[in-house]
């Protein structure tokens, strides 16, 4: 598991030997959401809303960087 990000008591992984849609992984408390790069919404999972709108807001401008990371520690998908 490849810890990427912790901010406000959030932490954010990418895993490799992953599934398709690319996503990343979130955790807060006792939460946790699988959130899809491209689209930013949640594929399984929840989240409080105020910490997915955190999560949300950070990961907007790191779409590019987090699909590059996805692909990297899974390289069978070429996306």
């Amino acid at each position: 598991m490849g810890n990427i990000e912790n901010f406000d008591g959030i932490k954010i992984y990418i895993n490799g030997r992953e599934h398709l849609p690319p996503h990343f992984h979130c955790y807060y408390a006792e939460f946790h959401a699988l959130i899809e790069i491209s689209n930013l919404n949640i594929i399984a999972g929840k989240m409080p809303k105020r910490q997915l709108n955190k999560i949300i807001n950070w990961a907007k401008d790191k779409q590019t960087e987090l699909k590059d990371i996805f692909v990297e520690l899974n390289p069978k998908f070429k996306i």
